[in-house]
């Protein structure tokens, strides 16, 4: 049996010292031989930061200093979410930033889909959601941007990754390394394909800014295929 926990993060900010305001998991247990997962009982806390929860951050959210007054520390609340076999996010990397600790094995649904999905025109969780037509999620898990809600719409994402053959062996393996970029959206070669940016553009990028490792990942192929 491989246990799975879908699992959401709500913060402070987006800077890698953001505390953590909510977390939510949905348990997943795949046993040998089932072409699905047994869904277990969501899980759902808010958590208190330890410092106050700035505007900007409840604008998105709509978690305030009120809201998690009493609620418990991270380090409570993160026992938890324990146990998993596997954890699956979108866009893992933020949500590991703060609860990596959990485990080491990780399913990024982004990087799935965008490597199964190349018309999709965002692979933001709730635009791709809707572009897949996947179930919205269940009544009373509040709305996007809110831990539990978002952990459905992954949940469905991944539903829908898995109705398409893909497997949990090959979900973690295309969550493992970084993504190979097809459109710069950046810079005055933006909405041009990788292929297509000049190689002195790409070499004056590799030696020239803090690029994330997907673009790093897709300079350095595109410099190599150039040679």
């Amino acid at each position: 049996m491989t246990r799975l926990l879908v699992i959401d993060t709500e913060t402070t900010g987006v800077e890698a010292d953001a505390k953590v305001v909510e977390i939510a998991g949905i348990p997943l247990e795949q046993h040998p031989g089932m072409t699905r997962y047994q869904v277990g009982a969501p899980i759902q806390t808010l958590v208190h930061p330890g410092v106050l929860i700035p505007a900007t951050a409840s604008a998105i959210h709509h978690i305030t200093d009120a809201d998690v007054r009493g609620a418990p520390s991270f380090e409570d609340a993160l026992h938890l979410f324990r146990g998993a076999d596997v954890y699956v996010a979108h866009n893992a990397a933020f949500d590991r930033q703060f609860v990596g600790q959990l485990g080491d094995k990780w399913i990024c649904t982004m990087k799935c889909a965008y490597e199964e999905f190349h018309d999709a025109p965002s692979y933001g969780n709730q635009a791709l959601s809707y572009w897949l037509g996947t179930p919205r999620p269940p009544e009373g898990t509040g709305h996007a941007h809110r831990a539990l809600y978002d952990c459905y719409t992954t949940l469905g994402i991944l539903d829908d990754l898995r109705s398409r053959g893909w497997t949990i062996e090959r979900m973690l393996e295309v969550s493992s390394r970084p993504r190979l970029l097809r459109v710069c959206t950046f810079g005055k070669h933006r909405g041009k394909a990788w292929a297509d940016v000049p190689r002195s553009y790409l070499e004056w990028m590799q030696g020239n800014g803090d690029w994330d490792e997907d673009v790093l990942n897709t300079i350095n192929h595109h410099l190599k295929g150039n040679q």
